[in-house]
């Protein structure tokens, strides 16, 4: 075997086995011998045992199996079918990427796969509203970076126009901040940003950012908790948070704490309903919600909350008695 064929062995030994071999499926020594062939490689056994040592001393796990009549070297790729179904999911379903981002996103993970285990996914694709921004991923690199340097960063934000033109906000003002975090919610991407002029925490998604500069002018850090701002910031709590009561019918149980979270304080429970404190903030996405079960959901507090929902009920009376 050729000096040059025998660097080249464990990347093409490499490449022959996440194509041909995973759980279901090995690749004797004459095959594996058979496919380096087709390759252009003329290889020894002793070259393959070697080539696949090597693989394993740089963090590849190739196994030699027995399993009844079959036996033979496979590959134990880095992610099962499943993973690799739900990674390509949540890609496909991210709305920070642009679509062919997204299917190149999809092409690399395939590649990780044996043709076997690609056969196990389906192709269901659904109609999914993609970004037309393709700086997202390059965004959320630089954003990262900046998070760990702790400098500020430049950027103009804009919104969609109904002509489906970009209208910056602030008169086309760059924005001057500094990043604390880069997180996502609902597939979609957004920096926590602190601003040293309202002294407080604000999202920014990122599919929305334009001419990202980051600066060499460094910020003196402020106290910042990512747990605490997912909390108070995500999923209908953004805002001054209040101690929110209501009595709930025991069929919104799973509701409920799929969107406030398990800790929870429950104080009664009847065969019919339960009543429970949640710390969060009065905003229209919590009206919404609360909003879609009003006859299993009664707000005992706060009066403010209170007293949105009977405005909401005396606005939706007025305008249909009108249309009638």
């Amino acid at each position: 075997m050729k000096g040059p064929e025998l660097m080249q062995l464990p990347t093409v030994l490499l490449g022959i086995l996440t194509e041909h071999t995973d759980r279901e499926n090995r690749l004797s020594m004459p095959q594996i011998l058979a496919h380096l062939e087709e390759k252009g490689i003329t290889a020894e056994r002793r070259s393959v045992y070697k080539a696949i040592r090597i693989l394993n001393d740089s963090g590849f796990r190739i196994t030699f199996d027995r399993s009844g009549n079959m036996q033979g070297y496979r590959l134990q790729h880095l992610f099962t079918p499943a993973e690799s179904l739900y990674l390509i999911d949540s890609v496909r379903n991210s709305f920070s990427l642009t679509e062919a981002e997204a299917e190149r996103f999809c092409t690399k993970i395939t590649s990780l796969m044996s043709s076997g285990e690609k056969e196990l996914l389906n192709d269901a694709r659904r109609d999914v509203i993609h970004t037309d921004n393709s700086n997202v991923m390059n965004y959320i690199q630089v954003l990262l970076e900046a998070v760990r340097d702790c400098v500020y960063v430049d950027f103009r934000y804009y919104d969609i126009s109904v002509t489906r033109q970009k209208k910056y906000r602030r008169r086309n003002e760059k924005y001057h901040l500094v990043p604390y975090a880069v997180i996502s919610s609902e597939n979609r991407w957004y920096c926590v940003f602190w601003s040293p002029v309202h002294r407080g925490f604000a999202n920014y998604r990122i599919d929305k950012m334009d001419h990202v500069n980051v600066t060499e002018e460094k910020a003196d850090p402020v106290p910042f908790s990512l747990g605490d701002h997912m909390r108070a910031a995500f999923r209908m709590y953004h805002g001054d948070a209040k101690t929110v009561t209501a009595e709930f019918d025991l069929s919104l149980t799973s509701q409920v704490f799929d969107q406030f979270g398990s800790d929870i304080i429950i104080s009664s429970v009847t065969d019919r309903t339960f009543t429970a404190s949640i710390r969060t903030a009065v905003t229209p996405p919590l009206v919404s919600w609360l909003l879609q079960y009003p006859s299993l959901i009664r707000v005992r507090a706060p009066q403010e909350l209170i007293g949105r929902m009977k405005e909401i009920a005396d606005i939706l009376q007025k305008t249909y008695q009108e249309e009638k």
